[in-house]
């Protein structure tokens, strides 16, 4: 007999991801349409037949996330998010700090004393994401009973084809976490992987091959060591002096010429800032893929916002501003983070050729908030501002703020 495991699920870049191919339903509830990926329906089912899984969503739904329940004809599982004010405060004193959903999973498995299985997209992204859910990895890392399953892929991943959400890259892991067996073929016959021209294309534009450059770097050091003494020439000491003196300025003219050429090579890596990107595919609320003509690709992340509160809404409009600018935007690069996105601020014309900031229209629109990551944004004054006009507004995610 299979162990008890309490299963906490999320709905939007799990089961419910806008990027995918399958054509939208409508849920039997107030929300009008969702995307859900590929053999979400019979994933719902295989979870609900299991008896020693426990079901809870742990979703930015809440309540309404029973309207999954209903689409796929299961039992009416509980909710653990979002906690009421009387229960946060007393998760608070509990267990400390951490996200909201970190703390309304500590809160509702407080009295559980078997494993915990968690399936979330953007585990992975927590050391870079102002440590939104650090808390819950750190949970994992002192809990062996506590397992984390991340739907959003790696920048290796993404790379290789591999979309957000419950796909063909961890289905496999995720019957072997929560003890599927006999269900398994069911889901893996649902749940299929993309086809071969789409990899193969995907493939193709990943791995462009760089231009061949020298080796500058590793070859520098034979341009540092000390010129070769020439024993058997016997100089006097004003001769000796001058071919001393030659030989440290053709020294130092090579280490110029290196410098230049290593600072070539990497400008060359760099951004172009006056070159067109194309918006190959908007990830989340505040991610995407860009892609140049000559096969340049490259996942940037907004600079300066944390949109993680109302990816969904966030997502869709960031893709309306993307169709608005005809998928061309440009591209102010700030640092690229441990997961090899660029951080950055992303800027297109609009039908007036005037500017506008990804940035400020989610910001004003209540679709993000200003990251307090400490990363300086170029225009973060502006950003300010934006989010002022949002708070005014009590739209997004400031609705419920008095």
């Amino acid at each position: 007999m299979n162990a008890p495991i309490l299963l906490f699920l999320d709905i939007n870049g799990v089961i419910d991801v806008e990027d995918t191919d399958v054509q939208g339903e409508n849920l039997p509830q107030e929300y009008s349409t969702v995307h859900p990926v590929p053999g979400a329906k019979e994933f719902l089912q295989v979870i609900d037949s299991c008896s020693w899984i426990h079901p809870v969503w742990i979703s930015t739904w809440g309540k309404q996330s029973q309207a999954w329940n209903k689409w796929a004809k299961t039992r009416c599982w509980p909710w653990a998010y979002p906690l009421d004010s009387d229960e946060r405060h007393q998760a608070l004193e509990l267990i400390g700090h951490g996200s909201d959903k970190y703390l309304a999973a500590r809160w509702y498995s407080r009295d559980w004393q078997h494993r915990i299985v968690w399936i979330e997209d953007g585990f992975w992204l927590s050391s870079s994401y102002d440590g939104s859910m650090g808390a819950a990895v750190k949970w994992a890392e002192n809990n062996s009973n506590v397992k984390l399953i991340d739907t959003a892929p790696t920048v290796k991943q993404h790379r290789q084809g591999c979309k957000k959400g419950i796909r063909h890259w961890n289905i496999e892991q995720i019957c072997d976490v929560l003890d599927i067996q006999q269900s398994r073929e069911i889901l893996l016959n649902q749940i299929k992987a993309p086809v071969t021209e789409e990899l193969a294309e995907v493939s193709e534009l990943t791995n462009v091959a760089e231009p061949v450059v020298a080796n500058s770097i590793d070859n520098s050091k034979a341009y540092l060591q000390e010129p070769p003494v020439q024993k058997q020439v016997n100089t006097s000491g004003r001769t000796g002096t001058i071919i001393g003196a030659i030989a440290a300025i053709a020294a130092i003219i090579e280490i110029v010429i290196i410098s230049v050429l290593i600072f070539q090579r990497e400008l060359s890596k760099s951004v172009a800032l006056t070159e067109k990107w194309t918006v190959a595919e908007v990830i989340g609320g505040d991610t995407m893929l860009v892609h140049q003509t000559n096969g340049n690709r490259m996942l940037v992340r907004l600079c300066g916002i944390n949109a993680r509160e109302s990816s969904v809404a966030s997502a869709h409009k960031l893709r309306s501003l993307v169709a608005a600018a005809q998928n061309q935007v440009m591209i102010i690069p700030v640092k690229k983070d441990i997961d090899e996105y660029m951080i950055a601020e992303v800027m297109a014309k609009n039908s007036g050729e005037a500017e506008i900031s990804f940035q400020e229209e989610l910001l004003k629109g209540g679709l993000a908030k200003i990251s307090n990551s400490g990363l300086e944004c170029p225009n973060r004054i502006a950003f300010e501002n934006a989010q002022r006009i949002g708070k005014s507004s009590q739209v997004g995610v400031w609705k419920q703020v008095k």
